[in-house]
């Protein structure tokens, strides 16, 4: 289904600029011959077929957009890895979902070989393909990528995200963030991470705008990438925004963003007043989870501030559905996971919404308060 809305994105969009990756630029046309190119990659490389397992240590490059997008045509499910994991923890992974291969970037490491599964790198020249994209029959909740939590709170869990996750997840953000054609995206957050795999990648993919890979990330340097490439969209963390602005000297730098978002934790207000006060721009609250992809968006014009207790996080986004339950927050919507990998999930739903494990309230007119 990924595969699908892909390839129909590359009809649409076929001149329009998908991705730029240092020197590489990719329109959606090239970028959806690379892909094939990868396809046929996969299956003379590594024997990949329909069912597979496919794991990605790569940092953030075009090389995994074509590899996602090759591996959901394939009916094959995509699991991206930290490239920075060690090897035992590359093997834990390895030894629950029993990879095909694993994709490394060139001279990286993977604890993948170790436990039994070929590691292959990518070649930086696949892009030329005379063949199309050719998107194979794949079961509706089959799983087109598995994402792992963070593991704040205990053990990472693996969490199956189908191609209907996937998509209506997308959707939901479009929708709620304005993504379509002429919209520049700086993909700084990991694609190994939930934010950055939902929001920074698959939404402005299948929605006509542009990604701008950062594979190395320093503030000087991300700031004179958003300048040269006109970038006018900022996912970051609190931590993210807290570098650039504290040092970036030339606010100039920053002048193309126009919206600036923020995830993963707690917006500091000190924070927040020194970005607004370099940029002229509000940092604006977006919340979610690996289960769930983007629950809420604080798309206010003005800065709400907090309730009389709890963080606002925005408003459920357009889609999603939100209740509390016994003060947690509990949310239903296409992109909400069916369950975890390997265990039980019975207990996270209740009347068909998944309990987030936030601590949270309602305010009047819909915004959601965080508490804990």
């Amino acid at each position: 289904m990924t595969a699908e809305f892909f390839v129909d994105a590359c009809g649409r969009h076929a001149q329009r600029l998908a991705i730029i990756d240092g020197e590489r630029r990719l329109t959606y046309a090239e970028l959806l011959r690379a892909a094939a190119a990868f396809r046929d990659w996969l299956q003379s490389e590594a024997g990949v077929q329909s069912g597979d397992v496919i794991a990605a240590c790569l940092g953030n490059s075009w090389q995994f957009a074509a590899a996602f997008f090759a591996a959901s045509s394939l009916g094959a499910s995509f699991a991206p890895c930290n490239p920075q994991w060690r090897a035992d923890e590359n093997r834990w992974l390895a030894s629950r979902l029993m990879p095909r291969v694993v994709l490394l970037e060139e001279n990286g490491q993977s604890g993948g070989e170790a436990a039994g599964v070929p590691p292959l790198v990518p070649p930086a020249a696949l892009t030329v393909c005379a063949g199309e994209l050719i998107c194979g029959a794949v079961a509706e909740n089959f799983p087109a990528a598995y994402l792992t939590t963070s593991g704040s709170t205990g053990t990472p869990r693996v969490v199956p995200r189908t191609g209907g996750n996937l998509t209506a997840g997308a959707a939901n953000v479009a929708r709620a963030l304005g993504i379509g054609p002429g919209r520049r995206f700086l993909s700084v957050v990991p694609f190994h991470h939930s934010n950055g795999f939902h929001n920074c990648l698959i939404a402005p993919l299948l929605h006509g705008a542009t990604v701008i890979m950062m594979r190395n990330f320093t503030p000087q340097a991300c700031a004179e990438l958003i300048q040269r490439e006109r970038a006018d969209v900022l996912i970051g963390s609190p931590f993210l925004f807290g570098l650039l602005a504290d040092r970036v000297a030339d606010p100039g730098l920053l002048s193309s963003l126009d919206l600036c978002i923020s995830a993963g934790a707690r917006m500091p207000a000190p924070t927040a007043a020194r970005w607004l006060q370099k940029t002229g721009k509000r940092i604006r609250q977006l919340y979610g989870s690996t289960e769930t992809s983007v629950i809420a968006s604080d798309c206010e014009a003005e800065d709400p501030g907090q309730g009389t207790e709890g963080v606002f996080v925005g408003r459920a986004i357009p889609g999603v559905e939100v209740r509390v339950i016994d003060g947690e927050i509990a949310v239903r919507s296409p992109a909400v996971m069916e369950g975890y990998f390997g265990e039980s999930s019975e207990e996270c739903f209740q009347d068909g919404f998944f309990r987030t494990g936030d601590s949270c309230y309602l305010a009047e007119g819909g915004g959601v308060y965080l508490t804990g």
